[in-house]
């Protein structure tokens, strides 16, 4: 297992909603399943977490200060 920390990444814009966000269908990056298979992301979905705080949903969102 390794830990690592993220220093930068560099994305091209082309790729960045207005909203800010990534836009993951037309990057399509690819996920490895198991053994040998591996799939790429062409949907994407929200699934909140009921009950969840606000502190809580911050956190999942990126925002936790």
């Amino acid at each position: 297992m390794v830990f690592a920390q993220v220093e930068r990444i560099h994305i091209n814009e082309d790729f960045v909603t207005r909203e800010g966000k990534l836009d993951i269908p037309r990057i399509r990056p690819l996920a490895r399943l198991g053994y040998y298979d591996y799939t790429s992301v062409t949907e994407v979905f929200e699934m909140r977490i009921p009950n969840a705080s606000e502190e809580e949903a911050n956190g999942l969102e990126g925002a936790a200060g």
